[in-house]
């Protein structure tokens, strides 16, 4: 009995390591994934505030100077 108790306890210590750091193994990866997933976004999000810096400097631009259109140019020529 005191040898089956025994072995038993050695076995479970020689296979918890490994067990521990499959699942180690596993967080890593889905939180490389996460990680992805929230690059992807934020690039995405950042394409997003850069057009609409555009529009504003380009509204800020028109409410300053006007807006040119093709009579502005021959008036000034």
């Amino acid at each position: 009995m005191k040898n089956t108790v025994s072995f038993i306890l050695v076995i479970i210590l020689l296979f918890l390591p490994i067990i521990l750091y499959a699942k180690l193994i596993m967080d890593e990866e889905d939180n490389r994934k996460i990680a992805e997933i929230e690059k992807i976004e934020n690039e995405k999000r950042f394409e997003e505030i850069e057009k609409r810096i555009r529009l504003l400097e380009q509204d800020d631009y028109i409410l300053r100077y006007g807006f040119e259109s093709e009579e502005n140019q021959n008036e000034k020529e």
